[in-house]
């Protein structure tokens, strides 16, 4: 989620940088890999990876932030 946020900021203009290089230092921060990183206008999907528990089965998280979808209400 934190990825995704990082990437939003950036894509709205509220942090400066690249939003997919935002969302990676969030996640790599957080121990994992970002694996998928799609920014529209101001809205960000970021996918990422983490290897965990005792057989190193890996576990993949998405997480959307942004403007929400058109016609959404709220």
């Amino acid at each position: 989620d934190s990825g995704a946020l990082a990437a939003a900021d950036v894509a709205a203009g509220f942090a400066t940088g690249s939003p997919c290089s935002a969302a990676e230092e969030v996640v790599v921060a957080a121990g994992a890999s970002l694996t998928g990183c799609e920014v529209t206008g101001t809205t960000a999907v970021v996918e990422a990876e983490r290897h965990g528990g005792p057989m190193g089965i890996p576990v993949t998280a998405r997480a959307r932030a942004g403007q929400p979808p058109s016609g959404a209400s709220g």
